[in-house]
């Protein structure tokens, strides 16, 4: 049987030809995945620090029934990892990626992990509730100390509001099906400027206003330790992308940080490449 195959690395383990990639499935269907797979008779499994699942691999492994000896788990690190320092942390770093299902928090909670909140519209205080049961369900795992949360969304900021909400076009083109019956919803002009609203998730704008609406995630959602603002989607050209993250840098985290009078270490603003979630 081809799964029962294997290759001999230079360190003379044996590592199985044929293996489970799990890239693009999220934190919840890898679990079921994965044990399917093992079930079947798969013996490696392959994920990746970027891929946001490697809590819920290491979830189905436990609970597949079967000697962890006799598993073979492959990852990589994140891209931005390019020295061996960098590499060397303990323990890894590891966040789970929760698109807010109750289950997903639950899950993020019992393990001890930090929680990157996907959020792609709404209200910020429709977040509220996975936060809750994250914190409770790690509190009660006895890992109070350990919970980070961390949120992630659509970015773009320009000098003024209404600059910002120009780019609707590609907005709209981003979040439309490609193909018949495919993922994805078509956004009216008027949905979305709903959605860059103050009390809105989304994270378009003028640099003030979007300056204003983090530090009301962190009131919100008592307390935020990351916020990643996804800045490249819908075929944005480069040069608006580059004058969004210059104003992430050189305007809205120093001013996120005043505010919150701390330190980069202790709130970390970021901008994130390309979203992967479609």
């Amino acid at each position: 049987m081809i799964l029962q195959e294997t290759y001999a690395l230079s360190n003379g383990v044996e590592i199985p030809r044929i293996g489970l990639g799990t890239w693009l499935i999220d934190n919840d269907d890898v679990v079921h995945a994965v044990k399917d797979a093992v079930a079947i008779g798969y013996r490696h499994i392959d994920t990746a620090q970027a891929y946001g699942n490697e809590a819920g691999v290491a979830e189905a492994t436990r609970a597949s029934g079967v000697n962890p000896d006799e598993l073979f788990l492959t990852t990589k690190l994140a891209a931005e990892v390019k020295t061996y320092d960098e590499a060397v942390q303990e323990p890894l770093p590891v966040w789970v990626g929760v698109g807010g299902s109750p289950q997903s928090a639950a899950r993020a909670g019992q393990l001890g992990l930090p929680m990157t909140l996907g959020l792609i519209g709404g209200p910020l205080a429709g977040a509220r509730d996975a936060v809750e049961i994250y914190r409770a369900a790690g509190e009660r795992a006895g890992h109070p100390q350990k919970l980070k949360l961390g949120i992630s969304t659509h970015f773009y900021a320009a000098e003024d509001a209404e600059n910002a909400r120009r780019i609707y076009p590609y907005y709209h083109e981003y979040l439309r099906p490609k193909t018949p019956g495919g993922r994805g919803f078509l956004v009216s002009e008027e949905g979305f400027r709903a959605g860059t609203t103050p009390d809105q998730a989304v994270m378009i704008g003028a640099a003030e206003e979007i300056t204003t609406k983090i530090l009301d995630a962190h009131a919100t959602l008592g307390g935020i330790d990351r916020f990643y603002g996804q800045v490249d989607w819908g075929g944005l050209p480069r040069e608006l992308v580059q004058a969004s993250i210059s104003l992430l840098a050189s305007e809205i985290a120093p001013a996120v940080r005043a505010a919150l009078n701390t330190e980069t270490r202790t709130l970390q603003l970021t901008s994130t490449g390309k979203d992967t979630t479609r």
